[in-house]
């Protein structure tokens, strides 16, 4: 796999959604999983990434983005869940 692996995970009224990332010094590869089921994959480098998918709320599909943002420094995550910004936690 890679050389540094994480998994990054939110929970939206009880809909769990993960992120889960392997990265080389080239550049990473990323996958969003919603509810067990992944939704979205992706292979990058330096810069600005957006994994994209869907969930269901009380009937209704709503769609998610987890923007990437790969730096020098590390990478940083924002979940978007129908155009709102919600928390996602890094597990160590």
């Amino acid at each position: 796999m890679g050389l540094m692996q994480d998994k990054s995970i939110a929970d939206f009224h009880g809909v769990s959604i993960e992120v889960e990332a392997s990265s080389t010094f080239l550049g990473g590869a990323f996958r969003l999983i919603i509810a067990n089921e992944k939704q979205d994959e992706l292979k990058g480098s330096l810069g600005e990434h957006t994994l994209r998918g869907k969930l269901t709320h009380e009937g209704k599909t709503l769609p998610v983005q987890v923007v990437v943002k790969m730096g020098l420094f590390g990478t940083k995550y924002r979940l978007l869940v129908d155009g709102r910004e919600h928390p996602i936690q890094r597990l160590k």
